[in-house]
């Protein structure tokens, strides 16, 4: 358990800079009682849908220092990207804290971001004729990355798909 610790630590620098000159950052936009994250890296990263990253901001406050979260990544390319989009809705700890720090400011800036990953597995939807994707509220934001490369793959006929059924349930507008 040890040497499993200390190789993701390992991980986790090298992807996020060794140096304090360049390191990962956070820009945190406060969009009508959600947030936009956009996570600027070191080095680019290769994300697939459905993957997500731990991040963790010690520069928001006190009680930030000690928390890391998983969050989904909305964005997606068919190269590395060198920065994440992430949308939240704001629950407790931190992304309470984020909340209210980046509406009465505009955009709030974090300068000391980690994050390790891309954790999780994609789904292969592309070899089926139609798909089906749900989502409720903010977690359309896990949908979108599929939705992109089922499309991409469809215009360079790298899918079977020739369907998508979206269903989306709102409680809010």
């Amino acid at each position: 358990m040890a040497v499993t610790f200390a190789c993701e630590a390992v991980l986790v620098l090298v992807r996020n800079g060794w140096s304090f000159r360049k390191r990962s950052r956070v820009t945190v936009t406060s969009l009508c009682g959600m947030l936009k994250l956009k996570v600027h890296l070191c080095k680019p990263l290769k994300i697939e849908p459905g993957q997500y990253i731990n991040l963790w901001m010690p520069s928001v406050g006190l009680g930030a220092f000690w928390q890391n979260h998983p969050f989904m990544v909305a964005s997606w390319s068919t190269e590395a990207q060198e920065c994440l989009e992430i949308f939240i809705q704001p629950r407790r700890g931190l992304t309470r804290d984020l909340l209210h720090i980046a509406r009465p400011n505009g955009p709030f800036e974090c300068k000391w971001a980690m994050f390790s990953g891309p954790h999780g597995h994609t789904v292969p939807v592309g070899q089926y004729e139609t798909v089906v994707l749900i989502a409720d509220g903010v977690g359309i934001a896990s949908q979108v990355p599929y939705l992109k490369k089922l499309i991409h793959g469809y215009h360079h006929r790298r899918v079977v798909t020739r369907r998508i059924h979206l269903i989306w349930q709102i409680s809010d507008i």
